[in-house]
């Protein structure tokens, strides 16, 4: 059953989870004391992304009558805060071409139960801060399918990653949380550009470890992470491209009226696959300083501990 107004003490429970959820992505991935833990991508500005996405993507949604429950509306912006709560990995050596990369390695899957888990705990204690049940059983059923439905896989076939567990059964809230999470390219080609610079900045362990000595980088190594960085730049084209082809599938069990708006709002994938062509070609000529520059090592939030001969163009 659709209701049709909520009250003022889910607002303000609401506005409790979101501030929590801030507070601890901000101390866990913005101002940790291991550098490896100061995130790039999986920041506060993308949980924030994510749930503004799904406010005005619901906003879009609303004439279709009966769809979303106003409580939804909600509460899964306070989820798309909470969902990358958790971001817990391992640092790996893995053998590309060869040569060793030292790399970030998520524990995928078991993150976003975490992060539903410990969502759902923040949602009780405000119940008993407040003295009352405000969050329902339902809400933390809505959590745990919302989370479960962000776990990430790879299409080897579109060369893309996708959600394996968004099928035609899953719910719109969840659905639209899932989208909100992995559509930047079907919604925006610049920020597109920039997610990519930043989760390769989060993920290579052995370039940040370069940037943070004075050390000068041997030509071996210098080739090596070149590669690395071009290679990158191409894999966003067939990313973008991805995305778009796999669309009608994240949207099928959805009404008519609903897929129509959602192929208009996701339809951008073109136009990003060939901001990243243009981007790509432009690398490949660039110098490593350059190269660093352009993926944002320039602006990165550790930039303070990197040492400035690596962004220093040869005379």
């Amino acid at each position: 059953m659709i209701r049709t107004e909520v009250d003022t003490e889910l607002i303000s429970a609401i506005d409790i989870a979101k501030k929590e959820a801030e507070s601890i992505i901000v101390a866990r991935y913005e101002r940790p004391t291991n550098l490896y833990y100061v995130l790039q991508y999986h920041s506060l500005r993308h949980s924030r992304e994510v749930a503004e996405r799904i406010s005005s993507t619901f906003r879009l949604l609303s004439p279709i009558a009966g769809l979303i429950d106003p409580r939804d509306r909600l509460l899964y912006p306070s989820l798309g805060l909470n969902h990358d709560r958790v971001n817990d990995f391992d640092v790996k050596v893995f053998d590309l071409n060869g040569s060793p990369a030292v790399k970030m390695q998520r524990y995928t899957g078991q993150n976003e139960k975490d992060s539903a888990n410990e969502t759902k705990e923040v949602l009780s204690g405000i119940n008993t801060t407040l003295g009352k049940t405000i969050f329902t059983c339902e809400d933390k059923v809505k959590t745990d399918e919302a989370f479960d439905v962000t776990i990430p896989s790879f299409d080897t076939t579109l060369v893309t990653v996708f959600q394996p567990s968004l099928n035609r059964e899953t719910s719109v809230g969840a659905r639209i949380l899932a989208l909100s999470d992995l559509n930047t390219a079907l919604l925006d080609p610049q920020r597109f550009l920039e997610n990519g610079n930043e989760l390769f900045r989060e993920e290579n362990f052995d370039v940040l470890e370069v940037l943070l000595h004075k050390d000068p980088i041997s030509k071996l190594q210098e080739r090596f992470i070149k590669e690395r960085m071009i290679g990158w730049s191409k894999m966003q084209i067939p990313f973008a491209l991805g995305r778009q082809k796999r669309l009608p599938l994240e949207l099928e069990g959805l009404p008519e009226e609903a897929v129509d708006i959602l192929k208009r709002l996701y339809s951008m994938g073109l136009e990003s696959a060939e901001a990243a062509s243009q981007t790509a070609k432009e690398r490949e000529n660039m110098t490593l300083p350059e190269l660093f520059r352009s993926f944002g090592y320039d602006v990165d939030t550790r930039v303070r501990y990197f040492h400035p001969r690596h962004f220093a163009s040869a005379a």
